[in-house]
């Protein structure tokens, strides 16, 4: 994580679990500034009280919302997009909603990045995104399309990359909690 000193840092999704660590993981990598960005607020408030405030500024938004999107990402080096609806469940009673954060709000980060120039954009993604049987995995895998193809439409500065998580022990709605 070498390549995030001295840098700004958008993380979507930050009050999460995923979100959360990394903001803890970053502090330690001497970044100049994380923006943590979630809907959130009860996740953003337990967030504040593990990673020191000094490093980190709370922004409360949606991904699905370009206009504050944008007012986030100005200004960034880097974007970690680990924002999405990530219950399987949830998101098969309501898959209008699953497509709106997960693809949607996808879109909006990979726009608004090429927008400003962000120098590289990194989204969590999700072992469910491999042959997908699920509202959430097809929605997941859809994001991961849109951010892997994203070089292709024009002659974009920035770097996008996708990583797939698994179970992650002790995650909200994990395997082990479950």
């Amino acid at each position: 994580m070498g390549f995030l000193k001295g840098k700004t840092v958008l993380v979507t999704g930050a009050g999460g679990s995923i979100g959360s660590q990394l903001c803890r993981e970053m502090i330690d990598q001497n970044v100049k500034c994380i923006r943590a960005y979630d809907i959130s607020e009860y996740n953003l408030h337990m967030l504040e009280q593990t990673v020191p405030r000094d490093k980190m500024r709370l922004l409360i938004g949606d991904v699905r919302d370009r206009v504050r999107l944008a007012r986030a990402i100005q200004g960034c080096d880097i974007v970690i997009h680990a924002g999405a609806l990530k219950h399987v469940k949830f998101c098969e009673y309501n898959p209008d909603e699953a497509y709106k954060t997960n693809v949607v709000g996808t879109q909006n980060i990979v726009d608004i990045c090429r927008e400003k120039k962000i120098k590289k954009a990194i989204l969590i993604s999700t072992d469910k995104a491999a042959n997908p049987t699920s509202v959430m995995g097809t929605t997941k895998l859809l994001a991961e399309k849109i951010f892997l193809n994203a070089p292709e439409l024009d002659e974009s500065v920035t770097s996008f990359s996708v990583v797939r998580f698994g179970n992650v022990f002790g995650t909200a709605g994990s395997v082990i909690e479950t």
